[in-house]
């Protein structure tokens, strides 16, 4: 009997310290259903989570884990090519569309961008418009900027294009403020007012915003408020002040801003030529594929300046640019190949380029096109 109720004990304190073992272990994470999946993220919202500071890889479990807001984070990330992440157009178009499949507000609008650029996407404006009109549908004042691009980037300079500017530009959007600043300056759709410009560049150029989105408009701005600094439009001409803009421009990863600083020391504008520094900050510019860049260090090539002259090099780079549709460029190479310079003389070959100039409404292309043609008659007699 006395055994008995030993072996009772024994199994009592067994049975007890199991189910303390079954209490303190962590269960199996199961499949979430919808409902549970929404409350999920609901609770992440109220924790206030800081997207903009999250890494790709974090950002990639929150979006599998059906997060609208990281799914749009991710798109961002990928559009930009941010945080040593390489820029992917159609990753970028593929999270952005299951971010808008999920309701993110900001996704239709970045979906248009992609298509009104023709990034990630086939070009398609109408598309893009449907994307825009959308996006103000839903509160994301982002597609009033869209819709005043579609009209900026079709020549359609009309009075709505402005309105739409103003109102991104009022609902706190640094895209608004910028775009309103160049129609300002460039005197699309409206008299020249580079004094309002400048005004609006400037306050685009002293935000602080870290946002993702505002990096062009606040870089785009600091280049052109070195352009009106170093023209002397809407304030007085200032290089130093030009140099100083153009310099955080750049250093932000501006290629404009850097290209312009190599045609500074190229041409001695407000300092000494440094034909080395130009150079510099021409391939500076050219490293992101900034046509200008290419035509300019061809040209640096082919009057030796700041290196020995190399028609062959000359002609590289203006290949580069062309490519690129750069105009100019194209003119230099009609100018190369109809001469020989850097290339066996081919007067076909001058007469592409001359023609492709012409075609984009390149000044003087035309007479380039009827004096090459006069030539390759001249020759068949």
């Amino acid at each position: 009997m006395k055994k008995r109720i030993i072996s009772a004990a024994v199994v009592l304190v067994f049975f007890a310290a199991l189910l303390a073992v079954v209490l303190t272990t962590p269960k199996l994470k199961r499949s979430e259903s919808k409902a549970e999946r929404s409350v999920n993220v609901e609770s992440k919202e109220e924790l206030e989570l800081d997207y903009s500071r999250m890494t790709e890889k974090e950002l990639l479990v929150l979006a599998y884990d059906g997060d609208p807001e990281a799914c749009y984070r991710l798109g961002m990330l990928y559009d930009y090519g941010a945080q040593e992440v390489q820029q992917n157009f159609t990753n970028a178009m593929e999270w952005y569309r299951t971010a808008d499949a999920l309701g993110q507000k900001n996704a239709a609008c970045a979906i248009g961008y992609l298509y009104l650029n023709g990034c990630g996407a086939e070009k398609d404006p109408e598309y893009a418009k449907l994307c825009f009109d959308r996006a103000v549908e839903q509160g994301d004042a982002q597609g009033y900027v869209g819709l005043g691009r579609l009209s900026l980037d079709s020549a359609g300079t009309d009075a709505s294009m402005i309105e739409n500017f103003k109102l991104a530009k009022n609902a706190g959007v640094l895209d608004g403020v910028y775009y309103l600043g160049y129609v300002y300056e460039k005197g699309l759709g409206t008299k020249r007012r580079p004094k309002k410009a400048f005004k609006l560049y400037e306050e685009a150029a002293f935000s602080d915003s870290n946002a993702l989105e505002d990096q062009y408009p606040i870089k785009a701005s600091m280049t052109r408020l070195g352009i009106l600094y170093m023209k002397g439009l809407g304030t007085e001409k200032d290089y130093d002040a030009a140099i100083e803009w153009f310099e955080r421009a750049a250093e932000g990863g501006s290629a404009m801003a850097a290209y312009y600083l190599g045609i500074i020391y190229e041409m001695g504008y407000g300092v000494s030529v440094d034909y080395n520094r130009s150079l510099s900050w021409l391939e500076s510019a050219a490293q992101q594929d900034y046509a200008p860049a290419y035509n300019e260090i061809g040209c640096m090539y082919f009057n030796g300046y700041g290196v020995d002259v190399n028609y062959e090099e000359a002609v590289y780079y203006q290949k580069l640019a062309a490519a690129l549709g750069y105009e100019k460029a194209q003119v230099n190479l009609g100018y190369l190949y109809e001469n020989g310079y850097g290339v066996t003389r081919d007067l076909s070959m001058a007469l592409l380029y001359y023609r492709m100039a012409m075609d984009a409404g390149y000044p003087g292309a035309d007479e380039a096109v009827s004096r090459v043609h006069q030539m390759m008659e001249a020759d068949q007699q």
